[in-house]
């Protein structure tokens, strides 16, 4: 049937990522799950279930792509001989033609492990302060997030001017928005009618770095 061959083209992805972690020598987990629902009124309401799911979990990947393309700028400052300030600003008002507008801040203290500032390893700690007006999965999001991070990287020196960085974290957030329907018109001021913390990656990504000295 139709669900059968849905499942086993899921089942395919779930693999192909479980045989990518445990070829690179990492260990799979495998955690609790909620028991799925087996009670329906009707077969549509299996299908409607199915569709809010999958643009769930649609929603999801989208929201990560979303983030990536978010264009950002950032200065960097040392405030000794191996801890740095830096303070990052992103904005957009639309990716690929979709609706995506968002800015923030994100100021970070970092301190770094292999003796100099600039050099190699570095542990960071920040904050993130957002504003969004998406469109995903159906839905209108208009709201606000705030929350604080850690975060570990490296820094490549690729000549005397320029560095690349490699970083990546996870942070805890707290977000409320108002959620409507993407046809709904929204007022000049909505009401938040969602909110609560979630937990999101932090400064993930790559970043090219020009020094001034």
């Amino acid at each position: 049937t139709w669900m059968d061959v849905q499942v086993q083209e899921e089942h395919a992805h779930a693999m192909g990522m479980f045989d990518y972690v445990i070829e690179r020598g990492g260990k799979v987990e495998l955690m609790a799950i909620d028991k799925p629902e087996i009670n329906w009124d009707s077969p549509l309401d299996v299908f409607k279930a199915v569709l809010k799911h999958e643009e769930y979990v649609t929603s999801r990947i989208n929201a990560l792509m979303d983030v990536a393309m978010v264009p950002n700028i950032g200065i960097e400052v040392a405030t000794g001989n191996k801890t740095s300030l830096c303070a990052n600003g992103f904005a957009s008002w639309s990716i690929y033609g979709m609706k995506a507008k968002t800015y923030g801040f994100v100021p970070e203290f970092r301190y770094w492990l292999s003796g100099n500032t600039f050099s190699k390893i570095f542990l960071g700690v920040g904050a993130t302060f957002a504003y969004y007006d998406i469109c995903a999965a159906g839905n209108n999001y208009c709201g606000s997030t705030y929350g604080a991070g850690l975060n570990i990287g490296y820094d490549y020196w690729l000549s005397k001017h320029w560095s690349i960085e490699f970083h990546g974290g996870v942070g805890l957030y707290y977000y409320h928005h108002a959620r409507t329907d993407e046809h709904d018109i929204l007022p000049e001021s909505p009401q938040n009618n969602d909110q609560g913390w979630t937990v999101l990656p932090y400064q993930l990504g790559v970043t090219f770095v020009y020094v001034i000295k």
